[in-house]
């Protein structure tokens, strides 16, 4: 059942965690082929062709995993795609081989793609892989290596027809690509959450031993995530020499976007400043709370683009999105600071708004 509800996993988290506003996907040769599941995702990306998967790896800053393995480096990639066609941070947990049974300077890496509008680089957590980690990753190893390519030559005929037969209708399916590098060379398999797959299941449960490896992506409350692959992703926006304090402003803003801004009045200082670029400067915390929950003739959306921690002191920034008859986007910026153990929001700037024209989405 599992993997039912995976296998529907949400959009909104993925919209309120981009740098800016997201739209579909652009139109692709893919779109004009026949259905592959065992090569594609939701949106038809074909990842079993060679040009097509290196550019979604270039995306991620890194080699391709040929390159990394006549480098020396051994262990496994993991690349997570959710249930929109949507790149999710990838994992990877490699070493220089073994000596004496013991894996040489063995790194657990996490990394999300680079944003090609904005020209930013992608976001990297890295550290020392614990023993444990790799064993398991050499787990996933031995998994790959059994596996057939296609997913579908293991599934067939694992439904029995009869009165019992169950008809599954697997959509937004979330994809993991897993790349293993032995001194044989690179397999790669290509699994889906539509069946019940022991590749699929270890793959994407790198992501949840991953979290377990940066301490301040646990100071984001799991509640506000679908599963700890988002969770990470969140995690990549947080900066600065106080990441604690910037995951538990994120975890402050999340709640309060997650219901609809309800109570934000009790997080704002009663000084807080709002200054728009097309609008007048508010001030007060009602005031301000007020202009966050009032309906209007377009959808608001607020992204988050970065999380910047300092000594008692948090700037989060990133796109205001509005969505009607145009849709048009202005940059923010919010300050919040901690007195008395409590964070409360001292100011908040946005910037002027620019409509996106339809062409561009």
């Amino acid at each position: 059942m599992k993997r039912r509800i995976l296998a529907t996993a949400g959009f909104m988290l993925a919209l309120v965690l981009a740098a800016g506003p997201v739209f579909a996907q652009e139109s692709t040769e893919d779109e004009h082929r026949a259905f592959d599941r065992d090569c594609m995702d939701d949106y038809g990306r074909d990842l079993c062709d060679r040009e097509r998967w290196s550019a979604i790896v270039s995306s991620f800053d890194v080699e391709s995993a040929e390159r990394v393995q006549e480098r020396g480096l051994r262990g496994v990639r993991v690349f997570t795609v959710n249930g929109y066609s949507r790149d999710m941070p990838m994992i990877a947990v490699l070493h220089r081989g073994v000596h004496e049974y013991r894996p040489i300077d063995p790194v657990l890496e996490v990394r999300g793609p680079r944003d090609p509008e904005r020209g930013s680089d992608a976001v990297v957590l890295r550290r020392e892989a614990w023993f444990d980690l790799v064993d398991q990753a050499g787990d996933l190893q031995d998994l790959v290596s059994k596996a057939a390519v296609g997913q579908s030559k293991e599934t067939a005929g694992s439904i029995l027809a009869g009165e019992d037969e169950e008809v599954i209708i697997c959509l937004h399916a979330w994809v993991t690509v897993t790349e293993s590098l032995t001194d044989r060379g690179v397999e790669r398999r290509i699994r889906n959450a539509c069946g019940d797959d022991p590749l699929f299941e270890a793959s994407y449960n790198l992501s949840v031993l991953a979290l377990r490896g940066f301490p301040h992506c646990n100071h984001l409350d799991p509640g506000n995530y679908r599963n700890e692959s988002t969770q990470l992703q969140a995690c990549l926006i947080l900066e600065g020499e106080d990441r604690i304090a910037a995951a538990e402003v994120l975890t402050i803003l999340q709640g309060l976007w997650q219901a609809d801004w309800e109570g934000a009045a009790t997080h704002m200082s009663g000084t807080i400043r709002l200054q728009q670029a097309n609008g007048p400067s508010l001030e007060g915390p009602d005031a301000v709370a007020a202009m966050l929950t009032t309906t209007s003739p377009h959808r608001t959306r607020l992204y988050f683009g970065s999380a910047t921690g300092a000594s008692n002191r948090v700037v989060v920034t990133g796109d205001v999105g509005r969505y009607g008859e145009t849709d048009e986007f202005a940059g923010y910026e919010m300050v919040w600071v901690r007195t008395e153990y409590r964070w409360h929001m001292e100011q908040i700037t946005i910037g002027p708004f620019q409509e996106l024209r339809r062409e561009d989405n």
